[in-house]
């Protein structure tokens, strides 16, 4: 079953104003009270995008974090990791 794109965004937590981006224009971003965050697509296989939503899920519930802040921080690790 495919989801939507409210579905997938409520998924992420990512419940936000859309408002249009003025560093991007043409695309929408997530405005919240700390900062905007832009989306990102990234096409991987469905294990993949599970196992990410697993670690998000994981880090929302055991550390409290906000769905937009583990997200951050996952990508952040990665790009970290990998010394980008």
């Amino acid at each position: 079953m495919k989801e939507t794109k409210e579905k997938q965004a409520v998924a992420t937590g990512i419940t936000r104003e859309m408002v249009t981006s003025d560093h991007c224009p043409g695309t929408c971003c997530v405005q919240n009270d700390e900062h905007e965050a832009v989306p990102m697509m990234v096409h991987v296989r469905p294990d993949l995008y599970r196992a990410f939503m697993r670690c998000v899920w994981m880090l929302i519930h055991e550390e409290g974090m906000s769905p937009l802040d583990a997200q951050n921080t996952l990508i952040e690790d990665f790009l970290r990791h990998h010394g980008c």
